[in-house]
């Protein structure tokens, strides 16, 4: 194996690593299931964007190890950036979701409460705007790629 091809499989390696291990976490942030309990919902959402880093680094890492691998075909980098155009739609939903939850749970907090919730969701309300918006983008700079590839 030429050096590219091995440094294209420690990228993938590490990326599929850290997916997985951030997966993991989220799933265990949504078991079980709450919603209809705004409380439940802010709080679930709020932690799914602060640890989305994780899994969403490793899936840029799996995704441009794959691209980058010599012996993978335009299949990976069509398979990303799909999968990436989800992610980015399901982090825009749970944005809305979020957004609807905020002032619910702000309304039902105590005076002490709200002070120190609202530097939490201001950071979770950037994070909401700013990760769907990424995974977009990178979704089409994948698709834009392959079509590239397709022509030339």
């Amino acid at each position: 194996m030429d050096a590219e091809a091995t440094s294209a499989l420690l990228v993938i390696t590490i990326g599929l690593a850290f997916a997985l291990v951030g997966l993991i976490d989220l799933a265990l942030l949504w078991t079980p299931l709450g919603f209809g309990s705004p409380m439940w919902e802010f709080t679930t959402l709020s932690q799914t964007f602060s640890n989305w880093p994780l899994t969403g680094l490793g899936l840029l890492l799996a995704a441009y190890g794959l691209v980058r691998h010599p012996g993978t075909g335009g299949l990976w980098a069509a398979v990303a950036a799909v999968v990436f155009a989800l992610v980015a739609l399901v982090l825009a939903v749970m944005a809305v979701l979020y957004i609807t939850v905020v002032p619910t749970v702000l309304r039902a907090a105590p005076v002490q409460g709200v002070q120190v919730m609202g530097r939490a969701v201001y950071k979770v309300l950037a994070e909401a705007v700013i990760y769907p918006i990424v995974f977009g983008a990178i979704a089409t700079i994948l698709w834009r790629g392959l079509k590239r590839t397709q022509v030339g």
